[in-house]
């Protein structure tokens, strides 16, 4: 609990990264509201330059208007290293994953984002998905301790999503009463 009480403290006094890709990705996938998407898109930047196989993932995953919006006027920050084939392959399996979900097969989402896991590819963002199908899937207690594992993880991730996923696992913890247990 203390993880998700001082996520937004901590979070406002770190310096602000510029989005990769996966996360936008991740954001997207998960169901994130468009606005808040396109606010942190405006608000930090991206690290990266936007082409069109980008945009076709982001469209297969869910983006609408406001996120390709957002990302126009978007302040680019180059990339600290060249994507890699495994940057792609993450990026391949978060639209996959936000397709199945958007149409319902919330199990094959699952399926893919653990063959995913199981390649080693972006466990922040893979988890970050994967918590929603859990909530979606009503196992909240598995959710929390996804959420939480997140914080704990990939410093950057959790600044681009320390408001959604501090949020979502509170409401993860009302749910799930034996997961604040197991927690304390």
């Amino acid at each position: 609990m203390l993880a998700i009480a001082c996520a937004p403290y901590l979070s406002a006094n770190m310096p602000s990264y510029p989005l990769r890709k996966s996360e936008i990705l991740a954001l997207v996938a998960g169901g994130i509201m468009p606005e808040n998407i396109a606010y942190d898109i405006q608000s930090r930047g991206v690290a990266f330059v936007r082409g069109d196989s980008f945009d076709t993932l982001l469209q297969n995953a869910g983006a609408d208007a406001k996120i390709f919006a957002a990302l126009k006027p978007a302040k680019v920050t180059a990339p600290t290293k060249p994507e890699s084939s495994a940057d792609q392959a993450l990026l391949k399996c978060l639209s996959r994953a936000g397709s199945l979900i958007r149409s319902g097969q919330l199990d094959f989402a699952a399926d893919k984002l653990n063959n995913c896991l199981s390649q080693d590819l972006g466990k922040p963002e893979i988890g970050f998905v994967m918590g929603l199908i859990l909530i979606n899937q009503q196992r909240f207690e598995e959710a929390g301790q996804v959420y939480l594992e997140i914080l704990s993880q990939d410093s950057n991730f959790q600044k681009s999503t320390r408001d959604s996923v501090s949020h979502i696992s509170k409401l993860v913890m009302r749910k799930a009463p034996s997961a604040k247990r197991s927690l304390r």
